[in-house]
C-alpha cells in the first residue's frame, strides 16, 4: 500500500499552495508542523479502515519532520494507529508497509540503531 500525500497539496484551509508541483513540495518540507495538526484532526479518532487511517500516517510523518517526535508517537501513533499493543494498523488492517514507513521517521536517516529522542 502506498500513502497518498496528495491531499497535502490540495489543502483548502490556506496552509499550503494548491496543486501539485515544486512549490507545494517545498512548503511540506519546510513547514510540516501545520500539516501535523491538520492531518491528526482530519481522521476519525479510531479509524477502522486504511482509507480513514491514511491521514494519521501523514500526521506522524509531518510531525516527525517538524521535530514533534514525542507528540507524534504518544498522541497519534501509539493510541490511534497501533491502539496500544494490538498493532491494529499492521495486524487488523494489513498495513504493514505503511506502518514501517511511518516508524522509519522516528529514526535518524539510515541509522536504525539511532532513534530520535522522544
Amino acid at each position: 500500500m502506498k500513502l497518498n500525500l496528495a491531499p497535502i497539496r490540495q489543502a483548502s484551509d490556506g496552509l499550503s499552495p494548491t496543486g501539485p508541483g515544486p512549490c507545494a513540495d517545498l512548503f511540506l518540507k519546510f513547514a510540516p508542523e501545520p500539516f501535523y495538526h491538520y492531518y491528526r484532526t482530519l481522521a476519525p479518532q479510531l479509524p477502522n479502515n486504511f482509507r480513514d487511517m491514511e491521514p494519521l500516517f501523514s500526521a506522524v510523518i509531518c510531525g516527525c519532520n517538524a521535530g514533534l517526535f514525542r507528540e507524534a508517537l504518544h498522541e497519534v501513533y501509539i493510541p490511534r494507529i497501533q491502539r496500544g499493543e494490538s498493532s491494529f494498523a499492521a495486524n487488523v488492517l494489513g498495513a504493514r508497509g505503511a506502518s514501517l514507513l511511518v516508524l522509519a521517521h522516528f529514526f535518524e536517516h539510515g541509522r536504525w540503531a539511532k532513534y530520535f529522542a522522544t
